[in-house]
């Protein structure tokens, strides 16, 4: 396996908010950076986790934030002890410069109990000045008190009209800046069925265009819909 083979996702991981692909009901809604708790869920490889990430980073100079993987830190403990110590840093004044933010990736891997301990926690911390993010791609795992106190964000298309849009985006991005910058070309007989087929993951569509790339070959095993669905879905991008 080559080295690029094992870079060319991260070496196209969007690092700015130009470089997300979104919604525009997504994109409208953070035009003023992060307002509140929000629970950023959908299919893997959407862009929540970038999204989050970036919005935080925009401010790093300013702010501190912690990043936390749940899958890892599934610990009621470790948000007692290391969340806490986290955000009683915060300065007695609010001021943009004071805000900090904890983003929870993965989120559906912690447990009810750490749900509900960590509810009481977002309101204890609420007036000061912490913002938290949750990013999951499995809303039903989220408990019903969660969802009714913070702002979820749903980045699955609703209609479509969105899916439309998002393959046309994925598509002029992979061929206007991705494969020229590269120094590759794919015709658009190549690239939409491989769009089509692993929609709406961005990150696994990256992955078959570089194995096709080296291959010369899509590969036709797996893919999220039927040949017949795939066949509809075709026209969309024509």
């Amino acid at each position: 396996m080559s080295h690029k083979k094992l870079l060319l996702w991260e070496k196209w991981r969007p690092k700015t908010i130009d470089d997300l692909i979104m919604l525009p009901r997504i994109r409208k809604r953070f035009e003023s950076g992060i307002t509140q708790h929000y629970i950023f869920h959908g299919h893997f490889g959407t862009g929540k986790t970038s999204l989050a990430r970036i919005l935080i980073g925009e401010y790093s100079k300013e702010t501190a934030f912690m990043d936390v993987n749940c899958s890892e830190e599934t610990s009621i403990d470790f948000l007692r002890d290391e969340i806490s110590k986290f955000c009683k840093t915060i300065p007695m004044f609010e001021t943009k410069s004071d805000e900090k933010f904890v983003l929870l990736d993965e989120f559906e891997r912690i447990s009810p109990q750490y749900q509900d301990a960590l509810k009481a926690f977002i309101e204890k911390y609420n007036n000061h000045g912490v913002k938290f993010i949750m990013c999951t791609n499995h809303i039903d795992k989220v408990r019903g008190g969660m969802k009714s106190r913070i702002k979820m964000i749903d980045f699955d298309c609703q209609n479509l009209e969105e899916e439309k849009y998002m393959k046309q985006e994925i598509y002029k991005r992979i061929q206007n800046v991705i494969l020229p910058a590269e120094k590759r070309e794919m015709s658009k007989e190549q690239l939409v069925p491989i769009i089509n087929r692993w929609f709406p993951d961005f990150r696994k569509i990256i992955v078959e265009v570089d194995d096709f790339l080296l291959a010369g070959d899509d590969c036709n095993e797996g893919g999220n819909v039927s040949i017949k669905d795939r066949n509809e879905l075709y026209s969309i991008l024509y």
